[in-house]
């Protein structure tokens, strides 16, 4: 066979998915031979077979859905047999990696309902038929890939006494054995939170309280009585934010001994990085400017 028409050959065998080694047997030369024949007609080998995997995939699964084994498949599409076995592990393989995806995702959307409803760890991993360590492995796959805290059984059954005792404290329960009685809860537990409970809305109402100062600072609405109840707060929270906003109303009243008292008072605190008690610096000194060229052109 001319070296032409072997070419020829060679392309059209490569277009059904044939070996260099069937090539080689079917056209009787040395596979080096069907090997150089390829590169020099510039054929891409594997460009070649996804072209032919994109095309006769859907037939194949078809064929092979309908009962049909590999052999008869390679016949009636004719093409190789090594390819139709290698399309149809292809197949397995993709259904199972797609099944797996599938029961993951239903199990990780299961936990996460389960979780969301204060289910404890005991009761999902009955639910799941798998041991309680599992599940806490699960659970905590679930809430790093949803982007959740995680919390353990006991924080969250802390958390969630300590809200519904909130919420009966703010209707007008503060009494220990009117949450007692509200809540069936012993007296060690209602007595361990309830202080805790009291900090907690006093912490928001303080910081409700210097957030409509911060308004009114900005408004210019802002009352000179107001001054010392902010520093109490300050003293209290000990906040940088807070003794910021402190500083400013001091300023805006003119009461620049009064910024620099407390300025003082955290020189050498702990309280605040270096950074933060420069920047405080920075705020007297800009606004003392401010004041100065305001009062100038008045």
């Amino acid at each position: 066979m001319k070296k032409e028409e072997r070419q020829k050959q060679v392309q059209i065998l490569c277009k059904k998915g044939k070996t260099q080694k069937e090539m080689a047997q079917i056209l009787q030369v040395s596979i080096p031979t069907i090997s150089k024949d390829i590169k020099k007609l510039k054929i891409h080998y594997m460009k070649v077979h996804q072209r032919i995997y994109q095309k006769t995939i859907q037939e194949i699964q078809t064929l092979w859905e309908d009962g049909n084994d590999r052999e008869a498949i390679a016949e009636k599409l004719d093409i190789s047999y090594g390819v139709v076995c290698n399309y149809i592990n292809d197949l397995i393989e993709n259904q199972h990696e797609i099944e797996q995806q599938e029961k993951k995702e239903e199990q990780k959307q299961k936990i996460r309902r389960m979780y969301e409803a204060e289910k404890s760890q005991k009761e999902i991993a009955e639910t799941l038929k798998v041991t309680y360590p599992r599940a806490n492995v699960l659970i905590r796959r679930m809430c790093e890939e949803e982007g959740i805290e995680y919390k353990s059984d006991n924080q969250r059954k802390r958390e969630m006494q300590i809200a519904r005792m909130k919420k009966l404290y703010k209707a007008g329960k503060t009494e220990a054995k009117d949450i007692m009685k509200e809540t069936g809860l012993g007296q060690t537990i209602v007595y361990k939170y309830l202080k805790e409970v009291k900090e907690e809305i006093e912490s928001e109402e303080q910081e409700q309280y210097m957030q409509e100062c911060r308004e009114n600072m900005e408004n210019g609405t802002l009352e000179k009585i107001e001054l010392e109840h902010i520093k109490q707060i300050v003293e209290k929270t000990k906040t940088y934010k807070n003794m910021v906003t402190y500083v400013k109303a001091c300023i805006q009243w003119r009461q620049i001994e009064k910024a620099k008292d407390i300025l003082v008072a955290y020189k050498n605190s702990e309280t605040f990085s270096r950074r933060a008690k420069e920047k405080d610096r920075k705020i007297i000194r800009t606004n003392r400017i401010d004041r100065k060229k305001k009062n100038e052109k008045e």
